[in-house]
């Protein structure tokens, strides 16, 4: 089996025959496979297309097709080229003999595959119509490429040079102003220049050997590719090797900082633990008659009992939280003491209720009863409760 291994830039790096485990071997690592399949097992048709877009026609696609068939499209491979003028270049080939040769070259491990048939892809758009001679064991393969609707292959038993220089002047069309590119088996290149220089019709023809730089100048995206609609073909697979040690080492960082995060956890919830049993350990021996619940709650409570008891007070009691009021109200209201028809205290909070038609400015009640570490928060309509507190807006 023919290969040759490229480099990214297009490069011909190797090339040869080999076994096909041979080539398994030689594509390890490489980024992607192009296979190019004989002109003689690929059916190439030109077809006329209405105007529509790209997913209508890829749906209408079989439909096309029918009159071009023999076999049920559900059977075949059908690989369209972008439509051009109207026109669209169609690829035909056996669905389970790809599929077979895609499930192959999956277990390959390569990143992308694509599959084109060989004269679709030796020829660029501008190029000239290329003639491709291939001499197999027992059969001569001759593919015509001269631009859309000009595309043919035959598969022909041995015969004579001649011969298939006379079959591939019938397959060229014959209004063709383009020039023509003999590709011949490089071993046989001399043979055939002859043949064709003795020929008037032939010796304008351009008699080159095969180059595998030739059979894939021709690769572009309005190129079928036979492998693009069947699973996952096209896709790339996941490099694991490429991926390893990055993985690895972000597995790593990741335990790392779990690790961490367990010591931090463990250090806060010792450090909750001492907190709770100096409180507790505090309170008891200030209060050891007092059975412990809630210590910190209880210990707030015994020292506003205690600064009661002592003549102070503490912010939020009545006469504290009533006395700053007082203060921010008359700031603010400039004396309008009667505007106040009730003032209850609940919870350690103020409800007072304004009379009916009095208008309060909010904000700048707000912002003296803050500058006295009190808050307002409106209850209902006329309603407000003032307690002891940070700013609250």
């Amino acid at each position: 089996m023919g290969f040759a291994l490229m480099s990214g830039n297009g490069q011909l790096m190797q090339q040869g025959h080999q076994t096909l485990e041979q080539i398994r071997l030689l594509a390890h690592g490489a980024n992607e496979i192009r296979v190019l399949f004989a002109a003689s097992d690929i059916s190439v048709f030109e077809i006329a297309v209405p105007p529509m877009n790209a997913v209508r026609f890829k749906a209408a696609l079989p439909n096309l097709m029918e009159e071009y068939l023999s076999q049920d499209p559900a059977e075949l491979v059908l690989a369209a080229g972008p439509v051009k003028d109207g026109k669209a270049v169609v690829s035909v080939a056996d669905r389970n003999w790809v599929q077979q040769v895609v499930s192959l070259l999956r277990a390959w491990g390569v990143h992308k595959l694509s599959a084109y048939a060989s004269h679709l892809a030796s020829r660029s758009e501008s190029d000239a119509a290329i003639v491709w001679v291939e001499q197999g064991q027992d059969v001569t393969e001759l593919a015509i490429n001269g631009g859309p609707g000009r595309i043919s292959a035959n598969l022909l038993d041995h015969a004579d040079t001649s011969v298939v220089l006379q079959l591939a002047q019938i397959m060229l069309p014959p209004d063709s102003s383009l020039p023509v590119k003999l590709f011949v088996p490089g071993n046989e290149l001399e043979r055939w220049k002859e043949i064709a220089a003795v020929s008037p019709e032939l010796s304008a023809w351009e008699v080159q050997a095969c180059s595998w730089s030739q059979r894939v100048a021709g690769i572009h995206t309005s190129v079928p590719d036979l492998f693009r609609d069947i699973d996952f073909a096209a896709q790339p697979a996941f490099d694991w090797k490429r991926w390893k040690w990055p993985l690895i080492l972000g597995g790593a960082a990741l335990v790392v900082n779990v690790f961490a995060l367990n010591l931090e956890w463990l250090s806060l919830k010792r450090e909750e633990k001492a907190l709770k049993t100096a409180i507790v350990e505090t309170f008891r021996s200030s209060f050891p008659n007092e059975p412990v619940q809630f210590p910190l709650e209880q210990m707030q409570r015994k020292l506003s009992a205690a600064q009661q008891q002592a003549g102070q007070f503490s912010g939020s009691d009545f006469a504290s939280v009533a006395f700053r009021f007082a203060q921010s109200w008359d700031k603010v209201m400039a004396g309008q003491t009667m505007a106040i028809e009730t003032m209850e205290y609940k919870e350690h909070a103020l409800i007072i209720k304004v009379k009916s038609g009095v208008t309060v400015p909010v904000d700048a009640l707000a912002t003296a009863l803050a500058e006295q570490s009190l808050t307002v928060e409106k209850k209902s309509e006329g309603v407000w409760q003032v307690s002891a507190g940070g700013k609250k807006k």
